[in-house]
């Protein structure tokens, strides 16, 4: 998804991604790939909050992070932004 939005991303204040912990899909880039990458086009990790759970082991297999672009503008998240959500769907 990232890939195919290189135009896209300077224009977002945030950016929401769904991200892994361990390989639960074919060919999936780990949480830490994706923070970099991220990093990478001027987005910083704002919030992460818990998404999936392994409720046997109670490990958590996913999380969603929210990145935003707006702290190099003024330091501060916006209120109301418009955010690209990245999930792979399964």
């Amino acid at each position: 998804m990232l890939d195919g939005a290189p135009m896209l991303l300077p224009r977002l204040r945030a950016v929401l991604c769904e991200l892994s912990l361990v390989h639960l899909y074919d060919d999936q880039h780990l949480w830490l790939d994706v923070i970099h990458r991220l990093e990478a086009e001027g987005l910083r990790t704002w919030a992460v909050q818990p998404g999936f759970t392994d409720r046997r082991e109670g490990r958590t297999l996913q999380l969603d992070a929210i990145s935003s672009g707006h702290e190099r503008d003024h330091g501060t998240a916006p209120r109301r932004c418009r955010t690209l959500t990245v999930r792979r769907g399964g």
